[in-house]
């Protein structure tokens, strides 16, 4: 594995699974006899108030993220300079 993302050897890519495993990017385990990695499914289920709030919490970041795109589309749209660019190209 370490050789194929281009690290220095198998205790760099341990660090890096480690890492990733700790932050919760993956779920899985590390057999150090084997020098394996098992790879696991997310343990959540998605069923409890708390994290239904996180998701609508996020929801509510993209939808905002989305408003603020639009806005800012609006705003290079309706921009002289930018009009005049696009004028420029077309013909």
């Amino acid at each position: 594995m370490a050789s194929r993302v281009q690290l220095s050897g198998p205790l760099e890519a341990e660090k890096y699974v480690l890492h990733m495993i700790e932050d919760g990017e993956i779920y899985a385990s590390i057999n150090q006899k084997d020098g394996m990695v098992c790879f696991h499914d997310n343990p959540e289920k998605y069923n409890n108030p708390a994290m239904l709030h996180k998701i609508d919490q996020e929801m509510l970041k993209c939808i905002e993220v989305d408003e603020k795109l639009k806005s800012m589309d609006q705003e290079i749209t309706v921009n002289p300079q930018f009009v005049q660019k696009v004028r420029r190209r077309s013909v």
